[in-house]
């Protein structure tokens, strides 16, 4: 992946049940910015082998016109589900992780590539607890001498907390397990994760500690080993409940940006804040939709660029269906562009669960699910223009039937386009990958 920001991403079919809480349940299909990048000099390969909406297409899509074909990532045998699948890439080494139920239980899974992605290696799995609980919502980073983080929700004690280990081979064999929150009460769930070039980890995570659901953060500057207290990054002073967080960086990697869903107003919407002082204290929330309705804008997905640029990407429903929609910042999230529609259907099929990524010289990449065929599939499109205009939708993956295709994780590194999601085209979900690469020139 890229050399500057990494993130994270989740598992969703499964429905968490609040714990007697009246405040709404953190939706599990939440889906983080990107799949993961990295902030800093160039990764060495590791040795582990209320303004109305504009709609603007590129008369050219700089991709090849097919992907590659697609390849299955999970090694299981059997009709277990795998799902809510988060990748980084440096080159052709990628590192994946997922949700998997080949246990009896949910687990954390993870896999890595040496060729690109087409193949991967026998999967491990990353928790360590000996029962039967529940582990999900996975979000992977990966640190500039190719180290993997990962964290996850998890259930071992009862309750949902957040929970983290690390790798430093590769995958093949993982840490003891960390809590992160550092509260025993209530629930916390759906994190995601960053590191930067200095190696601080970066994690937000949902957490009803407050009796509703507020967006909270920690960091470690000991490679997870330790984690400062948690502190509220939303500000209002009501009952809301706000979730689905993302998270990134700058290109620079001195500003951690966030964003969730936000039902402080009559509606969800979009809001962002920023820290510029390792998560110590976060800035004013902004609202970044700008339709004066009430419709629903949630699951954001952010990635963060040179000179202040911060891009940003959503499911809207401002005309009626779930389309895909896009604002961009100049000045480090104070202020948001108008909103503009990326997918270019016509109809009233829905779109949902973007993934959205930047290289290195400032090219737009987003993926989601797209309904338009009538069985969902994995799209994608490109803009070179700060996100302004957008290419022509590409079908991402390859099979021929009606299977579902859906929560797909998008990461872009040296011009290459890698997409990750879960695939039913066995008749059970499984972890499927493809990549592209761009017909312009990379630097």
């Amino acid at each position: 992946m890229k050399s500057h920001v990494m993130v994270v991403l989740i598992f969703t079919l499964l429905v968490e049940l609040p714990l007697a809480r009246p405040a709404p349940l953190p939706d599990p299909d939440r889906r983080p910015q990107n799949c993961g990048s990295t902030v800093g000099p160039p990764l060495q390969p590791p040795t582990f082998d209320l303004q109305p909406s504009t709609f603007n297409l590129q008369p050219s899509f700089p991709f090849t016109q097919t992907w590659s074909t697609n390849v299955r990532v999970n090694d299981d045998s059997g009709a277990a589900v795998q799902d809510n699948p988060t990748a980084v890439w440096h080159g052709l080494v990628g590192c994946a992780c997922w949700f998997d139920e080949r246990l009896g239980n949910g687990d954390i899974f993870f896999a890595h590539s040496d060729d690109g992605g087409l193949t991967w290696t026998p999967n491990v799995r990353v928790n360590d607890d000996k029962g039967n609980a529940l582990q999900m919502n996975p979000s992977l980073a990966v640190n500039l001498v190719g180290d993997a983080f990962v964290v996850w929700r998890d259930d071992r004690n009862g309750q949902p907390d957040i929970y983290f280990s690390r790798s430093l081979n590769g995958g093949a064999t993982w840490s003891p397990n960390v809590r992160v929150n550092d509260v025993a009460a209530g629930s916390q769930t759906s994190p995601a994760l960053v590191v930067d070039s200095a190696g601080i980890l970066y994690v937000l995570w949902v957490d009803d500690r407050n009796g509703h659901w507020d967006i909270y953060s920690s960091s470690s500057s000991d490679n997870g080993q330790n984690w400062s207290a948690g502190v509220r990054v939303n500000d209002d002073l009501g009952t809301a409940a706000q979730y689905q967080p993302t998270i990134a960086l700058s290109r620079d990697g001195d500003t951690v940006y966030a964003a969730w869903r936000d039902e402080r107003g009559p509606s969800a919407d979009v809001y962002f804040a920023r820290s510029t002082n390792g998560g110590v204290t976060w800035s004013a929330n902004v609202r970044v939709n700008d339709d004066v309705g009430l419709t629903v804008q949630e699951r954001p997905t952010l990635a963060g660029g040179d000179d202040d640029k911060v891009y940003l990407a959503w499911t809207d429903r401002r005309n009626g269906q779930a389309d895909i929609f896009f604002s961009l910042s100049t000045d480090g999230g104070s202020t948001w562009g108008a909103n503009v529609q990326v997918n270019d259907d016509g109809g009233v099929a829905a779109q949902n669960f973007p993934s959205l990524d930047v290289d290195e010289v400032g090219r737009l990449y987003l993926a989601w699910s797209d309904s338009r065929q009538g069985n969902r599939d994995i799209y994608a499109a490109t803009s070179t223009d700060d996100g302004l205009s957008w290419s022509g939708n590409i079908k991402v993956n390859d099979d021929g039937g009606t299977a579902v295709q859906d929560h797909p994780g998008l990461a872009v590194d040296s011009g290459v386009v890698h997409v990750i999601w879960a695939d039913e085209r066995n008749l059970n979900s499984d972890i499927y990958t493809s990549r592209a690469v761009p017909l312009l020139p990379h630097p």
